[in-house]
């Protein structure tokens, strides 16, 4: 055994392999050194990229390759072995996406300008397109240094000398049925969304699996080609919803149904690229979607349902079993009814405002119970006055049952589909006061008062208004002040 050196750092990149080595990948930045038995060497880039040349180690140690290799090669007769490889000049900056050199350690080469990278001859290069992907293309580079492409791929890429030119080809893209925009999927260097009201054009890298996000954090269940010749390629599963003629691709998407009408609230489309409208719960409404699983609605306002369903290859609504209780689907309707709940606060001195429920929302009178139609969802609430966001949350699981966290259990109970909302009685002395004063809450009508004690029965917090000029009051359980404002 001897020891030998390979220094790589002028190369674009330095990591490499021995196949007749077992040491894995080496960074040669640092120029390692090696242990080997005397013999003939290759040298690996990548998995399945070999360089087109082998050296020799003799039984002294001593380095040599051929003649044909000392352009790019240092250290015939030494121990240790300088690769220089070639500059080689890359233009992508036609393209709608960066591209990745499939080499160990690479990095992504923007869009935005040439670069220069320096390689070894090899036959194979290759870049990745998007995170997943391989691009349908592969260059050489010989071992004078000339880059060398396949005619082929003469519709999309050219060398000349040692500069290679990927110019990709450029598609149009057609969502413009579709409810939602698109945004292609894993694009190196990023991409934009493709709105819904004109087409688009992008200029890809020929390769296998391209795809969209319909909404932010949804996948589409689709995926089109680009072939060598340009050719846009839709697989025939996809024949429902989609269609390529030549370099076009039509993204008609599925029309559905969406039926709320029992809910109390409107439902906003959740995520939905481009922007989404509320449906109201006054009619059923119309979605076009790409197929993709997770698609989801807001209730309110800073509320996310707990509810998604998907949209098939086929363009049926699937809807898991565990939400047979309030959604149900048939072929490519969706029918969300919600809970029917009950809610009493009769013993309050207020009424109570859903809050934030799209779609608005009437206040829920103290004289009477009231049923709410609600889609599952954590952190539903109420103002118990103009202005004022009630210290208190409730969730609806996806069984039906409302649930009240513990911190509440002093003023709040749930019961099943029943929420009772008893409140605080706070009492208040206004026998001290020049003028009389009004509670501001929703669905009073006593007072006004002056000169009086009386007791209110409040949804925590308590900072509200009276009629009249500022003035003080204490809980008669809290030594909290707590003011309230001037009308």
């Amino acid at each position: 055994m001897v020891d030998i050196r390979i220094d790589t750092s002028r190369l674009s990149h330095t990591r490499f392999l021995i196949p007749e080595h077992d040491s894995g990948f080496i960074d040669g930045a640092d120029v390692p050194s090696l242990r080997v038995a005397p013999g003939e060497y290759s040298f690996q880039m990548a998995s399945g990229l070999l360089a087109s040349f082998h050296f020799t180690v003799s039984s002294d140690g001593l380095l040599d390759y051929p003649d044909t290799c000392d352009a790019f090669l240092e250290g015939r007769g030494a121990r240790t072995l300088t690769v220089r490889g070639f500059a080689i000049t890359l233009d992508g900056t036609s393209l709608s996406h960066d591209i990745l050199p499939t080499i160990s350690g690479a990095d992504v080469l923007t869009r935005d300008q040439t670069h220069e990278l320096t390689l070894l001859p090899a036959v194979g290069y290759g870049f990745q397109p998007a995170a997943g992907l391989v691009g349908d293309f592969r260059f050489n580079v010989s071992v004078d240094g000339s880059v060398v492409v396949d005619s082929r791929y003469s519709g999309f890429a050219h060398a000349e000398g040692r500069t290679l030119t990927i110019g990709g080809y450029k598609l149009t893209v057609d969502g413009r049925k579709l409810s939602h925009g698109l945004l292609p999927m894993n694009l190196l260097g990023g991409a934009v969304v493709l709105t819904r009201d004109q087409t688009h054009e992008l200029t890809l890298l020929p390769a296998v699996g391209y795809g969209f996000q319909p909404a932010a954090g949804l996948v589409g269940d689709f995926r089109f080609n680009v072939s060598v010749d340009g050719s846009v390629v839709v697989d025939s599963r996809y024949s429902g919803f989609a269609h390529a003629e030549g370099r076009t691709l039509t993204i008609g998407g599925y029309k559905l149904t969406v039926d709320g009408r029992k809910l109390s609230h409107g439902l906003l489309p959740m995520n939905l690229l481009g922007g989404a409208v509320v449906l109201t719960r006054d009619q059923t409404h119309e979605l076009t979607l790409l197929p993709a699983v997770g698609y989801g609605f807001q209730p309110a306002a800073g509320l996310v349902g707990d509810f998604r369903f998907n949209v098939s290859v086929d363009g049926s609504v699937v809807v898991d079993s565990r939400y047979s209780g309030f959604a149900h689907a048939e072929g490519r309707t969706l029918t969300i009814g919600g809970y029917k709940l009950t809610v009493d606060g009769r013993k309050l001195s207020h009424g109570l405002l859903p809050m934030n429920l799209l779609g608005g929302a009437v206040v829920l009178t103290r004289d009477q119970t009231h049923e709410l139609t609600l889609l599952p969802a954590v952190g539903y609430g109420f103002q118990p006055a103009a202005g004022l966001v009630g210290d208190f949350r409730f969730n609806v699981s996806v069984d039906g049952s409302v649930v009240v966290d513990s911190r509440y259990s002093g003023f709040a109970q749930a019961e099943g589909r029943t929420l009772t909302i008893g409140g605080y009685k706070v009492s208040l002395d206004t026998s001290e006061l020049s003028e009389s004063v009004t509670p501001s809450l929703l669905n009073y009508t006593s007072g006004p008062y002056r000169q009086e004690f009386l007791q209110l029965s409040y949804c925590p917090p308590v900072l509200t208004g009276f009629s009249g000029k500022a003035t003080q009051f204490r809980w008669s359980n809290s030594a909290s002040m707590w003011p309230a404002s001037r009308h």
